[in-house]
């Protein structure tokens, strides 16, 4: 019920660049701001485990992001600028980089330096190559410090622009952080949908970016998306193997990235329309309560909290896989995020599974009673050690209760070894002043990553400012000692950084006995610069054939996208051979979304990998992708026929994908072939039932009347004349509503009757629909109250029927609502607010709804009647959210979000439209036969766009819209609390704060 467009719960807020004054916290401080000694104080550590306060105000706020330099010396970004729109940007506030230090080695930071103080938006940092970079969108700047005295060089140089910096609150990009690989690996959240060039590009060379990962290349300057998906990732980190994992919000915490990968977003649509499903996430739980909690056992005693239990709440900031030398060994290679609203780490065991990795959930740790604690970054240092970023804050992700600008504490958490009170610092360093054999001997095998990857950048800057690096790579490919897998793999990331990049060097990794050195060797050929030769095209083809691991099949995959597009079939017909990457969560997906570019281009080649394939999915997808194109002979024909040879769970796929393909499509030219094949097909059990729904589309008169025989034979299966009712609706013949007329009073098929009587336009209608109503099912009567609302006509007649008492008042939803005034008739409209009330509310009204629910729900003696509120949940809100494992996903899960929170739940339902991404933006779909559907535009391709309504996704062809248009609203309308009483507010809203199920 939560509006989706604000989901993501990342906190930040600004505060003064001079001294912190009081007058700009407008936060009231209902908890009591403590001392970050006092905070300290607070902290829960395992055994051994100790931790001081790094810095904190006044000498640090709003610490949003940070790294370390050579020099162990902390890089934060201050962000000042957040989210507020009225304060003067040009006279009040800007951004800060300061650099920390801590001089003496006892844990804090006895040296600040402000680096650079004229940022706006600014959200991360990261050094390197003679200064520093700076992500403030929508500006990537670097700022030049060759002489390293902490002075700026001159003016920031700026690298990339077009990040969209509109979102004033949260999703900005965000995220700075060197990859093994010697690129620069950025985020950007779902809110913003960017346009990414080099200053001056035009738009056709730009690069789209929405959420997920992007990099840009220190040297040749080059620009890419890595992987689309999620919320709004803001945290990620490489294991020891290279293998790269983010944390994202809402939708599920862990994802595995992939070069070329579409993971699930929260909401809208890839910009590729043929990406058709997405790879889940990485981790096998969530972390917080998703229904496991039975109401039998809060009946035994205290009520406990699921969510607590589970990890704390859906919001995660900040990621760290920990690598260094300090910790004790079980957390080694363990990924640390810190949970936002859980106020704790949650910690996770990464296992290999199939193509990739499953996310384990380990016991959190580093809990802290403190109330303000808001942890958004985490990193280790030289000493092992990890520095943990505060925000502190007590408001929730969404800012609406105001900002607290003079806060902000980074803690450093440390394990005591043999009994020692002292911080775990090594002697002071500078790995600018090594010599290249000593940073060679740090990349290879310093236990401490933070060297590892501190030394392999160096020498990276040092062969980027043209210093002959000849002897450094003979010293990386000679050095004697230990050959693990991890300093194999270091091997290959120093080499290839400092520019030994040859060809046949990396294709002799292509035989190497680990899985994860094969894998990284296909990496960084498809890495290098220019398009790949055949030579190394030829070896992804002969490694897919005989390939073992999972895994090196899993970038082989990946490496299609690099690939021209004919020969991206020489390796996907080998990887569609191997039956046990059928089930795999991510495989399947890898290789559709590679070869999809190819289908339409190669059509021929497309059907044998579909006919060879012994992964389901990718020959549904071939088939699905070929019928978009069904009125090209050339492209459909290879596919029907092929059909006919196929064995019937062949064609059965096939059919599907041409089935999905197809929905929405009224009337197509049947391809050649089709009519001789679907003969003999429609009679197989196997595949007779998608022939016959094809064949309506293909205006196949015996089709049609086989599917009015179903859908009126009351011995057949329920499932399949609900289903032929479908695609009559679909079909529309002229006696459609003849057909459903008697069809209404069905027990079985009455509520489908119903709903498909939405696309008649007949004037008797309404009142067969209405004259039924009152035996229909709680269901039913809601999808007759969705057919009504779609004919202006018709919703006329509904209203009257509201009036004289047939239909309950309540039986009209706000979305109901706003489609009815959706339509533009004064007459309607005045009829609509006469006996519902008015859709639309002033600012005013809205602020006046807020205090009087607040009220109402707040008083003592508000009891609330959980199971009624669960109620009025299902019927309000469950169509988009899920609670406790329950409702549908078109918005997040609300069981581990912020609920207990009042404001934040009567903002987002009272004004949800106030604050709304442009892809979560409602439309208004007029058809040419007179109907109006509203909903978000969630897939569109050139024949037809799929739009999500508040209970189903509907596909509808181009053909058969009049007028399309997006407004300015949430999906989530207005209204939502009319008609409620006290009492069921009451109920309501202590369902939707309820920390257990019911």
């Amino acid at each position: 019920m939560i509006v989706c467009a604000l989901a993501c719960c990342f906190l930040v807020c600004p505060v003064p660049q001079d001294e912190p004054k009081a007058a700009y916290n407008s936060q009231k401080e209902t908890i009591s701001f403590p001392t970050a000694d006092e905070a300290l104080a607070k902290m829960e550590l395992p055994a051994s485990f100790k931790a001081s306060v790094f810095a904190s105000e006044p000498d640090l706020t709003q610490p949003i992001g940070f790294t370390t330099d050579e020099r162990g010396r902390l890089w934060v970004v201050e962000n000042n600028t957040y989210a507020e729109r009225k304060l003067n940007f040009d006279t009040e506030l800007r951004d800060r980089v300061v650099i920390l230090e801590d001089s003496t080695g006892d844990g804090v930071a006895d040296k600040h330096t402000v680096f650079w103080d004229e940022g706006v938006k600014a959200t991360s940092v990261e050094v390197g190559f003679g200064g520093v970079y700076v992500l403030a969108p929508p500006k990537l700047m670097f700022i030049p410090d060759a002489d390293r005295d902490d002075v700026p060089d001159g003016p920031p140089e700026i690298l990339l622009d077009g990040f969209d910096h509109e979102v004033i609150r949260h999703n900005l990009a965000n995220g700075l952080m060197w990859g093994p690989d010697g690129w620069l690996y950025g985020r950007h959240g779902i809110q913003a949908t960017s346009l990414v060039g080099k200053p001056g590009a035009t738009a056709s060379q730009r690069t789209n970016v929405t959420c997920g990962i992007w990099r840009f290349h220190p040297v040749r300057k080059e620009f890419q998306v890595v992987a689309s998906g999620g919320t709004n990732p803001w945290g990620m980190d490489f294991n020891k193997h290279g293998e790269f994992f983010m944390i994202n919000t809402v939708i599920g915490h862990l994802w595995h990235v992939v070069p070329g990968a579409y993971y699930r977003r929260m909401y809208g649509s890839h910009f590729n329309p043929y990406v058709y499903d997405v790879i889940e996430q990485t981790a096998d739980h969530f972390h917080w309560d998703t229904g496991d909690e039975k109401w039998n056992d809060a009946k035994k005693g205290a009520l406990t909290d699921g969510t607590d239990r589970a990890g704390g709440g859906h919001a995660h900031s900040g990621f760290m896989i920990y690598q260094g030398n300090n910790w004790p060994d079980r957390f080694r290679d363990k990924a640390f995020t810190l949970n936002f609203h859980g106020r704790r780490m949650n910690v996770e065991r990464l296992v290999r599974d199939g193509s990739g990795y499953t996310g384990k959930h380990e016991p959190d740790v580093f809990e802290t009673k403190d109330q303000w604690f808001r942890g958004v970054e985490l990193k280790a240092g030289p000493d092992g050690a990890v520095y943990v970023l505060d925000w502190s804050d007590i408001g929730e992700c969404h800012e609406n209760d105001g900002v607290h600008r003079s806060s902000g504490r980074i803690y450093k958490l440390w394990y005591e070894r043999d009994a020692s009170p002292e911080t775990p610092t090594s002697p002071r360093v500078d790995l600018s002043q090594l010599s290249n054999k000593e940073l060679v001997t740090l990349a290879l095998y310093k236990e401490n990553e933070w060297h590892v990857r501190a030394a392999r950048r160096v020498l990276m800057e040092r062969a980027a400012s043209g210093k002959d690096m000849t002897e450094v790579v003979n010293q990386l490919l000679t050095m004697g000692g230990e050959k693990t897998v991890e300093h194999e793999l270091r091997t290959m990331w120093c080499a290839y950084c400092v520019g030994h990049q040859e060809e046949a060097w990396l294709l002799s990794y292509m035989t190497n006995p680990n899985e994860h050195i094969r894998a990284w060797a296909i990496r960084l050929l498809c890495d290098r610069h220019g398009e790949l030769s055949q030579k190394v095209i030829d070896a992804f083809a002969y490694q897919a054939e005989f390939e073992k691991s999972g895994l090196v099949r899993l970038y082989l995959a990946s490496a299609m996208n690099r690939m021209p597009l004919k020969s991206r079939f020489d390796v996907a017909i080998d990887l569609v051979h191997y039956p046990q990457d059928a089930d795999d969560r991510m495989q399947p997906l890898m290789i559709w979304y590679g070869i999809e570019p190819a289908v339409t281009a190669f059509p021929k080649k497309a059907v044998t990998l579909a006919l060879s394939s012994q992964i389901p999915l990718v020959r549904k997808y071939i088939a699905r992708r070929l019928a978009v194109e069904i009125g090209d002979a050339d492209t459909i024909d290879p596919l029907v026929a092929a059909l006919g040879s196929a064995p019937p769970n062949v064609q059965a796929d096939l059919l599907s994908g041409i089935s999905d393909s197809l929905r929405g499509v009224r009337k197509a030219k049947a391809p050649a072939g089709w009519n001789a094949y679907a003969a003999a097909a429609s009679k197989n059990s196997i595949t007779g039932k998608a022939v016959r729904e094809i064949g309506v589309v293909f205006g196949n008169g015996r089709a049609l009347d086989d599917v009015k025989r179903i859908a009126r034979d009351r011995g057949a299966a329920d499932d399949a004349r609900i289903a032929a009712i479908g695609v009559l609706a679909n079909a529309r013949p002229d006696d459609l509503f003849q057909i459903l007329k008697p069809m209404v009073n069905d027990r079985v098929a009455g509520g489908a009757a119903v709903r498909a009587m939405a696309v008649c336009d007949d004037v008797r209608v309404p009142n067969v629909v209405l004259n039924v109503y009152g035996r229909l099912s709680p269901e039913d009567k809601a999808a007759a109250i969705d057919t009504l609302v779609a004919r202006r006509a018709n919703a006329g007649k509904l209203l009257d029927a509201v009036a004289d008492g047939r239909v309950a008042k309540s039986a009209i939803s706000a979305f109901h609502a706003r489609q009815m005034r959706g339509f533009g008739d004064e007459k309607l409209s005045a009829k609509l607010a006469k006996v519902w009330g008015e859709v639309r509310e002033s600012s005013a009204e809205r602020r006046a709804m807020m205090a009087s629910v607040r009220e109402t729900v707040s008083v003592a003696n508000a009891k609330p009647d959980m199971l009624k509120g669960q109620a009025l949940f299902k019927k309000n809100c469950a169509s988009c959210h899920v609670m406790f494992g329950d409702g549908g996903n078109i918005g997040p899960d609300l069981t581990g979000s912020n609920r207990s929170n009042l404001n934040y739940l009567l903002e987002n339902i009272v004004d949800p439209s106030a604050s709304v991404a442009a892809s979560f933006r409602a439309s208004i779909i007029v058809t040419e036969d007179g109907r109006s559907l509203s909903g978000v535009v969630v897939a569109e391709d050139d024949r037809s766009i799929t739009l999500q309504t508040d209970k189903e996704k509907r596909t509808i062809a181009k053909s058969d819209i009049e007028d399309r248009k997006q407004t300015s609203q949430s999906l989530m309308p207005e209204g939502l609390l009319k008609g409620l009483s006290d009492e069921q507010l009451v109920d309501l809203f202590g369902y939707l704060r309820l920390r257990a199920r019911p």
